[in-house]
């Protein structure tokens, strides 16, 4: 990505993978962020969600999680 305002450039790499009950995506760039998001069905209609952002250099951390009922 680049921003023309301030002449910054970010490059990132990302995945996504399909298992049978769940979803795992990650992505890291060249800021040094990394960051990964798991996403399970549970049940019919109910599914159970981890995530994480993590910047070393700023010593930024964000962990959460979360459950969707009712798709």
């Amino acid at each position: 990505m680049y921003n023309h305002m301030s002449r910054d450039v970010t490059s990132s790499f990302g995945y996504d993978y399909l298992l049978r009950q769940c979803r795992l995506r990650g992505k890291i760039d060249s800021n040094g962020v990394v960051a990964a998001y798991l996403e399970e069905r549970l049940n019919m209609g109910v599914n159970f969600l981890l995530s994480a952002e993590i910047d070393h250099c700023k010593k930024n951390y964000k962990f959460g999680f979360g459950m969707t009922v009712g798709e």
